[in-house]
């Protein structure tokens, strides 16, 4: 059995925290607000890569790699039951929550009906009405495609190969392949940092604080960039966003819990759950009033809380009577 890995829980707090932020809104942007769209693209250029690096970071060490053969198909029904039946599950509770909600309080990218939204949910997944689960998805189909990659005796860097190429060429934007595309680069950097977990923490805590400032800088810097370097300098971003926080993590609490870890422990919920809390605290909210200029920043607060807290709380005090509904939310 793995040593667990503080820093990784600790890592994936911001993480969570991250994607939480990111969700407040969903398509239309409050009015007057646009220190938050900057913010918002400036996360998305780089929290899901990061994220997808702990994924194959933890994927590797816990020695994932190492499924023989025959033993695949037991792994494959172990993946299945913790990734793909919530995907299905929740996705589907999304779905015919906002259908429902729709006529009570206001609905983010409503579904247009019930079939329609299966649809979009499963297939033409860029209008997903339930976009936040392709993670899982993706993740599953990461996981396992990697023991088959591992017996070509390689190690991880044929994982790389494969994320550099689908990078580089992009997949359909059906079945969030496009999403897979985006991130299996990023679990293949992961995979290979996993395998090597002890060596890099000395390297890692020494230079993640000398690079932050520097992944600020490009941050902040994309916006003023010429249109053409754009692509790159987001590339740059989410590359250095790893060694960077990572990094900086380790060196400031090598492997003991830090604040973020709270929030690393529930990263599961959080991430299932986020978005059904932040919707329905944004439908009761816009009822009293509108979300534009300043009263956005009452409304990113609360949301922001009800997004983390919300699912913690559920987690705790209803899915605990639940084993199968704890189980699926660890």
């Amino acid at each position: 059995m793995a040593e667990r890995r503080f820093d990784i829980d600790n890592a994936k707090g911001i993480a969570i925290l991250l994607v939480v932020f990111g969700h407040i809104v969903a398509r239309e942007s409050p009015a007057d607000n646009a220190w938050y769209d900057y913010a918002r693209a400036a996360v998305y250029r780089f929290h899901m890569p990061f994220f997808m690096y702990l994924s194959g970071y933890v994927a590797a060490y816990i020695g994932i790699g190492s499924v023989t053969p025959a033993r695949y198909a037991g792994f494959l029904r172990s993946r299945a039951v913790r990734l793909l039946v919530p995907f299905f599950a929740f996705g589907l509770v999304v779905l015919v929550g906002k259908m429902v909600a729709a006529s009570v309080i206001h609905v983010d990218n409503r579904p247009s009906g019930l079939l329609d939204g299966l649809v979009d949910l499963f297939w033409t997944t860029r209008q997903s009405p339930s976009g936040s689960v392709w993670f899982m998805f993706c993740l599953f189909l990461f996981l396992a495609l990697t023991p088959p990659l591992a017996w070509l005796r390689l190690g991880y860097w044929p994982h790389l190969a494969v994320g550099a190429i689908v990078l580089a060429t992009g997949l359909p934007d059906r079945l969030y392949l496009n999403k897979a595309a985006e991130v299996a680069f990023y679990f293949a950097v992961g995979a290979l940092a996993g395998e090597r977990a002890r060596a890099l923490d000395g390297p890692l805590a020494r230079f993640g604080p000398i690079l932050l400032p520097v992944f600020a800088a490009l941050l902040v810097g994309f916006e003023f960039a010429p249109a053409a370097w754009r692509p790159a300098i987001a590339f740059a971003t989410a590359i250095l966003s790893i060694p960077a926080i990572h990094g900086t993590v380790l060196a400031l609490y090598g492997q003991r819990p830090a604040w973020s870890h709270v929030f690393g422990r529930f990263t599961f919920a959080i991430y299932l759950l986020n978005t059904i809390a932040i919707g329905v605290a944004k439908g009761v909210m816009l009822r009293v009033m509108p979300w534009d200029g300043a009263n956005f920043l009452l409304f990113f607060p609360v949301l922001m809380a009800a997004g983390v807290l919300g699912p913690i709380i559920v987690k705790l005090m209803l899915f605990r009577l639940h084993p199968a509904l704890d189980r699926m939310t660890d």
